[in-house]
């Protein structure tokens, strides 16, 4: 599937864009799906509380979302 407008464009700050939900979260990084196109993105925490955003892989392998199924509670 193509990528959409906002992913063709790139992500961008804490959200990415409207169309970004959160898959996975870790302790720096968190993997992102656009609903529009599915793409994967991961964004990264820098230091200054900047985010680098960056096309993932397609493997998800940070800690579950809390309230997945399947994921339990902390």
């Amino acid at each position: 599937m193509p990528d959409c407008m906002a992913c063709a464009s790139g992500p961008s700050g804490i959200a990415g864009h409207e169309n970004l939900f959160s898959e996975t979260m870790g302790a720096t990084r968190m993997h992102f799906r656009c609903r529009a196109c599915k793409r994967l993105w991961v964004r990264h925490y820098r230091d200054g509380g900047d985010f680098l955003w960056r096309p993932s892989e397609g493997k998800l392998h940070d800690a579950d979302t809390p309230g997945r199924v399947g994921t339990s509670p902390p």
